[in-house]
């Protein structure tokens, strides 16, 4: 997997914005020949998955991704399932570990190892704009 930047938001910033999440979806993109070889098509939810953690998003299918290679957007807040414990918005640092061997302590992740494939579970992902908007202060 592939973390990219996002014109929806520069890291957390901005994705609380429903106009934004509505403009600018949040998929997983995957190469055209890998997701044929699963079976998956755009619009399909995808599961990302690997020991650290697993979320659910939709899929956009194109050519211009590398052959082996998924693309996720960086800087979602993960939107936990409490029934499932899986990740709604797929935040892509839930599939990382914390790294406390760098002198600041930081994490600096561009790629990491992780499985797919379509979903076919119970949950239903609704669009990103109708997900409430995180609200510390109120919370």
């Amino acid at each position: 997997m592939s973390h990219v930047h996002y014109l929806r938001r520069a890291h957390t910033d901005c994705d609380n914005l429903p106009w934004l999440r509505e403009a600018l979806k949040n998929p997983v993109y995957i190469n055209n020949q890998d997701a044929a070889e699963r079976g998956i098509k755009t619009g399909d939810t995808v599961r990302v998955f690997n020991e650290q953690g697993q979320f659910l998003r939709p899929a956009s299918v194109t050519r211009t991704v590398m052959p082996g290679v998924i693309m996720v957007p960086h800087g979602a807040s993960a939107r936990i399932d409490r029934e499932t414990g899986i990740d709604m918005a797929g935040a892509d640092n839930i599939l990382t570990v914390s790294n406390r061997t760098t002198t600041p302590f930081l994490n600096s992740w561009n790629s990491n190892l992780v499985q797919y494939e379509k979903y076919e579970g119970p949950i239903e992902l609704v669009a990103d704009f109708e997900m409430p908007q995180i609200i510390p202060l109120a919370e």
